[in-house]
């Protein structure tokens, strides 16, 4: 292996492992907000 070749797939694995963790937070964020809305649904008393 060759030192060009391991920086190359460490910045790949590291860029991998960002987008990875940006969509788990947007993912974490849609589903948190989702529980949030049909909690307050379901505790606000229907007319």
């Amino acid at each position: 292996m060759t030192p060009i070749f391991t920086q190359l797939l460490s910045i790949e694995l590291l860029c991998f492992v960002y987008l990875m963790l940006m969509h788990i937070s947007i993912y974490s964020g849609i589903i948190l907000t989702g529980f949030n809305l049909s909690f307050t649904y379901l505790i606000t008393p229907k007319n």
